[in-house]
């Protein structure tokens, strides 16, 4: 089975995730960068779902790098629905578990 790591601090995002994607995927979860780091360094991650709504934005920033580096497909999540960056995946909370697991399923 594939694993995700999830980077976000709040608890109903997680529970969310854990719904939509703990039949489908083995789920690993980080609170704070440092967490996710450690993961980084210590797992075998598949696919990286980042929250940018993160209290340490320097971090997510540096965060970012990080997972370019090591070529991890990743997805970011935000609550504002007026993101520019039209180089990162990107969906927007709520999630919409149909949407979710294609995106996914593109990026694996």
């Amino acid at each position: 089975m594939k694993t995700i790591a999830i980077l976000n601090e709040n608890e109903s995002d997680i529970d969310s995730l854990l719904y939509i994607l703990g039949n489908h995927y083995d789920i690993l979860i980080a609170l704070n960068i440092t967490e996710a780091i450690e993961l980084l360094e210590e797992e075998s991650i598949d696919l990286f779902l980042v929250s940018l709504d993160l209290t340490d934005q320097q971090g997510v920033n540096y965060f970012k790098i990080l997972l370019n580096q090591k070529k991890i497909p990743t997805i970011f999540s935000t609550e504002k629905s007026n993101q520019t960056d039209q180089t990162i995946n990107l969906i927007i909370k709520s999630f919409n578990e149909e949407e979710l697991l294609t995106k996914i399923e593109q990026l694996l």
